[in-house]
């Protein structure tokens, strides 16, 4: 059999209720094909038709099996003697003697044509109840009411003959109300029998154009019915040899007869258990009210019926309202939908501020804010196969630091304080309050203030931290991550890790002196960037309730850093500070005696003034800003500083960031378990060597968290100064998104390292670096004139750069290459040492980003990123205010490549590197860099490139760390 999809009436062919159905083919290359239909079967087997008597010529009755009755049809007296010629019906036929009908069938196929095919559910009387309620069932018919208004004549065209089905004549009612819940009588118009029920199935009820019952008489023959209407607007959406799913969709929403406009529902207002059923009462719209069972209510009215359920706590029948299983559905119901809305939001947006605690309620006048949950029904995971969820956050063991158990939360902190007999915690936050409140950060609102239309709500959180002293710490914070922070700028930046070692070298060239700062409660000295409230907790005392407009970036507001950064922007200009053009986080004044400049670095609210008189500048910062501490540095940034006397150099390390993280890994290992020491970052054999190659398991997620975080501190270790471990932390950062099990063994490997030789540190020296005298013996022919073959070579230079002071800098870098390193995408390593004077300022390892067919390829590829790096320096020392005469070293120990990058008269050996080729010639033409050879033993950069042996490492390390 085809499957068809219902279409409607058919209006020029067959009997009255002939219909118009379409193919559904199962192949999308079948055509569809519209055919007529006469005939309506029921549409379960075993389906009963009801007993149908007719009372005379104008009232026909129909009966249930229990013999109450249904529905009281009504004729009117001037009832034509026939409908239709074509399609006879004994019930919709008037005679003096009708018809007898005499079998079921013929009674069942009379009801069907009068009253169209049985929907899938019906309204039935429940025989329990004392109130007579009506219920759902899915075997049962469901007839609808039904007028048929006609001329007196009973020969008229079709269209003025046509039946018209009314409402009652309430219209609000008839409108959602099944007929089968309208009584009928011969006296007067169709009163409601009871409140309306909620129903899931759909009545297509018409209405006229102005909500008024058609007359009965004459006058009214030629008024259509509004299906009768929908059928023929239909009727040029179809084509009967082409029908298209989006023809087909267009035609059916056309014929559809309910509107949303129609529900009449407006509120629950009651509820009581009946045998252990719970029941509820409906408010509707027409100031009436009915009870309907609780599955009812849940299946039509999801949202209401489960803000009913939690506001009055209903449960089960026993009384137990936590675990019944109405409040469990219903704070299930709750929980999704709440998480539909905001995935909702997150997508859409939502301009509209929230207030603490709301939920979040879409309009309702918008339908397509209408958004309701459905439950996916799927094979659950047994019980005893689901993995134990870790507890909440409230729930979990307090941390413990330096034997002081940390709060989470304000009640936690005052209970630990009732817990001690002391007032630790309370002090500390009521300290953190009123240095806020001291600084006007706060509006206090009573608590009934609504705030403005743009303004946001954000949470305040306490914050609470143990000082190594014993000391308690409070910070209170703002939920910024709540908060939209489209149409404001939120990028801060913080000065260079070179911009710090270019300063240090010029406080030893100059011989300035170097002092630090640290201003506190830095962001609440700038004001916020955004219209933010929020709601006074615990920590606020007697004011816990209010509203409170913030006023000054607090920490946790995104915006906050760059409103700390433009006020302190604002106070340096004004002392006479300009930022330079390379870093804008590095400041300079030339001093009145023109003897040079004063510089001040700054890191959020950390800075380093480097100056003839650096005091008089800390004052002038701490006139304006509340500074924590100030001195001679001793550690900024992560990094140890020492004062070398002898040498008369500063020397910068990482021994106490080090240390915290080895105490941290240590904690991790299992008791009694110790890192083991090593000699170096990492293994120089075997296949450890290579860790691209390693096939042991994938890392779970907890693992996974623990190397990245190996990772991270292993990366700032780099930055801050340990550059003989570039090249491990290079390597192992690839894999930080599936790390496997070799992976996380070699990370603790290079902890190992650190924790055998923790106290490595840099010079900081002015100086010119100490060539060997290999560097200096030229391999052929070295004659650095390219002017005729590049006679526009010449180096760019800022027409704004400031005026140079002092005596100029050597600058120098080695470059080397490893060739094919990665065993697996066989891509090469270029490794880079960058020295200003005997100060080692930047190191790079780094793959390539194409793969080199040979050495001499991969050489040039290093040798064009070192160009790159020695124009980047110069512009930065030149920034700077500092004197760079002399072409920068380039030494590498690759000499093909250095003959080619030296000899006009050498060829390109490798076409595909000919960019890398003019660049690196171009830059020797304009004097930029001087191209040097030397030996592999003496090329700095190759332990940036590859995993050295103990004695090789050795060597590198003795002659560029302490």
């Amino acid at each position: 059999m085809m499957k068809a999809r219902f279409l409607g009436f058919s209006l020029d062919s067959g009997d009255d209720f002939t219909y118009v159905i379409v193919t559904d083919p199962d192949s999308d290359k079948e055509p569809r094909r519209i055919f007529t239909r006469s005939v309506i079967r029921p549409r379960h087997v075993r389906e009963a038709a009801p007993v149908v008597v007719r009372k005379g010529k104008t009232k026909f009755e129909i009966y249930k099996k229990d013999e109450r009755t249904i529905l009281e049809g009504i004729a009117d007296p001037d009832f034509p003697p026939q409908l239709s010629e074509r399609a006879p019906n004994p019930l919709l036929t008037i005679q003096e003697e009708p018809e007898p009908l005499d079998t079921v069938e013929e009674y069942e196929r009379a009801i069907e044509e009068v009253y169209g095919p049985p929907p899938s559910k019906r309204l039935r009387t429940d025989p329990t109840s004392d109130d007579a309620l009506l219920r759902t069932d899915l075997e049962e018919l469901q007839p609808l009411s039904v007028k048929t208004v006609t001329n007196s004549a009973s020969k008229l065209p079709r269209e003025q003959a046509e039946p018209t089905i009314q409402p009652p004549r309430d219209q609000e009612i008839a409108a959602a109300v099944p007929a089968a819940t309208v009584e009928a009588t011969t006296d007067g118009p169709s009163k409601p029998a009871q409140c309306p029920a909620p129903v899931t199935q759909e009545e297509h009820t018409q209405v006229t154009d102005q909500g008024e019952h058609a007359s009965e008489s004459d006058d009214d023959a030629s008024v259509q019915s509004a299906g009768d209407d929908s059928v023929h607007s239909a009727d040029g959406d179809l084509d009967d040899h082409h029908v298209t799913p989006e023809s087909l969709d267009v035609h059916l929403q056309n014929i559809a007869g309910i509107s949303d406009d129609e529900d009449l529902f407006d509120s629950v207002n009651g509820h009581e258990f009946r045998k252990g059923v719970l029941f509820l009462r409906i408010l509707w719209k027409t100031d009436e009210t009915s009870w309907v069972t609780y599955r009812a209510c849940r299946e039509d009215f999801p949202y209401e019926t489960a803000k009913y359920i939690c506001a009055n706590k209903i449960g089960s029948c026993s009384g137990n309202h936590k675990n019944g299983p109405h409040q469990r559905w219903a704070r299930t119901f709750l929980k999704k939908t709440r998480r539909v809305m905001r995935r909702f939001v997150k997508y859409y947006g939502y301009s509209k501020p929230m207030k603490e605690g709301q939920v979040f309620c879409c309009p309702e006048e918008d339908d397509s804010y209408q958004i309701q949950y459905t439950k996916r029904f799927k094979k659950s995971t047994p019980r005893q196969n689901r993995r134990a969820k870790k507890p909440g956050r409230l729930r979990r063991p307090l941390p413990v630091k330096y034997g002081i158990p940390i709060p989470r939360t304000v009640r936690q902190a005052l209970a630990i304080d009732d817990e001690n007999g002391n007032h630790l915690w309370r002090e500390a936050m009521e300290k953190e309050i009123a240095s806020l409140i001291a600084m006007n950060c706060f509006t206090f609102h009573p608590s009934d203030y609504k705030p403005g239309p743009n303004s946001q709500f954000a949470p305040l959180r306490m914050i609470f931290e143990a000082k190594q002293d014993g000391r308690r710490k409070g910070r209170l914070v703002c939920g910024g991550h709540l908060v939209d922070p489209r149409g404001i700028s939120t990028k801060s930046t913080v000065v260079k890790g070179v911009s710090v070692r270019l300063l240090d070298m010029i406080a030893h060239r100059d011989g300035l002196t170097i002092l630090h700062g640290d201003v506190g409660n830095a962001f609440i000295t700038a004001k916020c960037l955004e219209e933010i409230h929020s709601t006074a907790g615990p920590e606020f005392g007697e004011r816990e309730g209010a509203v409170v407009t913030i006023n000054k970036a607090l920490y946790g507001l995104r915006s906050s850093s760059r409103a700390y950064r433009e006020k302190f922007a604002a106070f340096m200009r004004t002392i006479g500070f300009e930022p330079t053009r390379y870093d804008r986080d590095v400041w300079m004044r030339l001093r009145e005696d023109k003897s040079g400049y004063d510089y001040l670095c700054t890191h959020v609210d950390d800075f380093k003034v480097v100056a003839k008189d650096p005091q008089r500048w800390v004052n002038a910062i701490a006139g304006a800003f509340q500074l924590k501490c100030s001195g001679a540095p001793d550690y900024y940034l992560g990094m140890d500083y020492y004062f070398d006397d002898a040498n008369k150099v500063w020397l910068t390390g990482s021994k106490t960031y080090v240390e915290e993280c080895i105490r941290r890994i240590q904690a991790l290992l299992p008791n009694g378990s110790q890192l083991c020491v090593h000699y170096t970052p990492a293994p120089s054999e075997g296949p450890a060597s290579h860790p691209e190659t390693d096939t042991s398991d994938f890392l779970d997620d907890a693992g996974k968290r623990q190397y990245q975080m190996l990772v991270g501190m292993a990366q700032w270790a780099v930055t801050i100064g340990r550059m003989d471990i570039a090249y491990a932390v290079a390597s192992l950062s690839r894999f930080s998104a599936a790390p496997r099990q070799g992976h996380l063994e070699l990370a603790f490997y290079l902890f190992g390292y650190l924790k055998r030789f923790p106290s490595k540190q840099l010079p900081v020296c002015s100086d010119p670096l100490e060539i060997h005298p290999t560097l200096l013996d030229k391999k052929g022919d070295f004659i650095p004139d390219f002017l005729k073959e590049y006679p526009d070579a010449k180096e760019d230079r800022d027409p704004k750069e400031p005026k140079a002071y002092g005596k100029p800098v050597q600058t120098s870098v080695f470059f080397d290459a490893n060739l094919a390193h990665d065993l697996q995408t066989r891509r090469s390593i270029t490794g880079l040492l960058v020295y200003v004077g005997s100060t080692l300022v930047s190191w790079t390892s780094k793959r390539q980003g194409c793969i080199a067919s040979s050495t001499y390829c991969s050489e040039f590829i290093a040798m064009r990123a070192a160009v790159e790096e020695a124009m980047s320096l110069r512009y930065m020392l030149r920034s700077l205010g500092v004197p760079v005469e002399e072409p920068t070293n380039l030494i590498g120990d690759n000499l093909g490549v250095i003959q080619t990058a030296s000899i006009p008269e050498a060829d390109l050996k490798k076409k595909h590197v000919a960019i890398s080729y003019h660049c690196v010639r171009e830059a020797v033409a304009a004097q930029i860099v001087n191209p040097i050879w030397c030996d592999t033993s003496e090329n700095w950069a190759d332990i940036c490139t590859k995993a050295l042996g103990g004695v090789k490492l050795s060597a590198i390390l003795s002659r560029t760390m302490l």
